[in-house]
């Protein structure tokens, strides 16, 4: 019964510890905090009252419109794919437009999370990197459901 309690105690106090992952921002040495909360819908304007939605997928999967109109250069929808980088700063988010032949397309985003339910992206609409985040398009997301 004794080994019961012990075995009881070690499970419910010190499992779940070890089952706790973090990832840390390479760069910084910060703990990313916001690790996975860019799944969702992402809703904004630009200063031109252009609208922007962003759709991320939890199976790896995004939707981009700029005025309701889907960016896919290729027609594909199913073929549109995200990925990020925690480990740069400010975090990178690829969108890319995977084509069944040939090169793909990407457009990069330059991520900062302010909050769970705010982003605010820096982006030229294109797959350049940015030199100098003052130079680009900054667009505050805001998390729809």
């Amino acid at each position: 019964m004794e080994r019961i309690k012990i075995f009881l105690t070690f499970i419910i106090i010190f499992l779940p510890m070890f089952s706790c992952q973090t990832i840390k921002n390479t760069k910084n040495g910060e703990i990313n905090s916001y690790l996975g909360y860019e799944i969702g819908n992402w809703k904004g304007k630009l200063n031109d009252n252009t609208s922007i939605k962003l759709s991320l997928y939890k199976n790896g999967n995004a939707l981009l419109y700029k005025n309701n109109k889907l960016l896919d250069p290729f027609e594909n929808k199913k073929g549109i794919v995200y990925y990020v980088n925690y480990n740069s700063n400010p975090i990178e988010l690829a969108v890319v437009f995977m084509k069944n032949e040939g090169t793909s397309e990407m457009i990069l985003l330059y991520i900062e999370f302010l909050s769970k339910e705010l982003l605010r992206v820096f982006t030229n609409f294109d797959q350049n990197q940015i030199s100098d985040i003052k130079d680009v398009k900054n667009i505050f997301l805001l998390r729809r459901y």
